[in-house]
């Protein structure tokens, strides 16, 4: 009997984190685990393409950690640097992540793909061509 109490604890507890609404879930510390930025035209020449792993290509500086507070702003933090962005942060419905920080304002589709992952997905003019042709894509693991 006394087991399963313990086994029936345990799985109202795995349902109620997996319950958990993604405003809530985002708030604490995430470790990026994969960013990609993947390039529709490159040189605004037609049908080109480059994919760019951002942990591993040195030549861009990526946010490595992120940081959500209850008071719906943020902070991210360089990998290597102490250099660091401030904004404010919401979700809409569960499926969308709106981050702003100083004039720019950034939309997400976001995935909750476990318990401390999620992944992040959005559509942007990343190479200044004027259009918004380029895909990011990003996976972070919670780590506090």
């Amino acid at each position: 009997m006394f087991m399963s109490s313990c086994v029936k604890e345990s799985t109202e507890q795995q349902e109620a984190f997996t319950y958990l609404p993604m405003d809530t879930l985002l708030i604490g510390d995430w470790e990026a685990i994969e960013i990609e930025l993947e390039y529709s035209t490159v040189n605004n020449i037609p049908d080109s393409n480059l994919l760019v792993d951002m942990l591993a290509d040195t030549a861009f500086k990526a946010a490595h950690k992120i940081t959500y507070n209850s008071n719906d702003t943020y902070s991210l933090l360089f990998d290597g640097s102490d250099e660091s962005l401030m904004g404010i942060w919401n979700v809409v419905g569960d499926t969308a992540l709106v981050r702003m920080e100083d004039n720019a304002i950034y939309e997400y589709s976001i995935i909750r793909e476990s318990e401390d992952v999620v992944f992040l997905q959005s559509i942007e003019d990343l190479d200044g061509d004027q259009e918004a042709d380029d895909e990011y894509r990003a996976r972070y693991k919670k780590i506090k």
